[in-house]
């Protein structure tokens, strides 16, 4: 049997799922389902953070408006220069040009 023939069989569904120490496939579901369900027991539920309900009225932290304000003065405001640093297009910038350092951070983490 070439890989052709194998990859034609394999296509049409020919070939199936072979569960181990069992004798049919009717068994292997059932033993499939039971380690899912023993596997699912072990999971702890994550906690998440929803930030699409969060509100524009929510204070951007200090720190944040500190770094990208820092970031404006370093470059003289350059926007050119702060798109290549930040991976953004320029033209994303430029929409809304800030007056200032402080007025560029505060436009961006909006």
């Amino acid at each position: 049997q070439d890989g052709n023939e194998f990859a034609t069989r394999m296509l049409r569904g020919e070939y199936s799922l072979a569960f181990t120490a069992s004798s049919s496939s009717e068994e292997g579901l059932t033993e499939l389902k039971a380690k899912l369900q023993q596997q699912m027991s072990l999971l702890m539920r994550a906690g998440t953070k929803d930030f699409a309900k969060r509100s524009s009225s929510v204070a951007t932290s200090s720190e944040d408006l500190e770094l990208y304000s820092k970031l404006y003065t370093r470059n003289n405001g350059d926007l050119s220069a702060i798109a290549t640093s930040l991976g953004v297009s320029e033209e994303l910038l430029k929409k809304n040009t800030p007056s200032d350092a402080q007025d560029f951070a505060r436009k961006l983490l909006q």
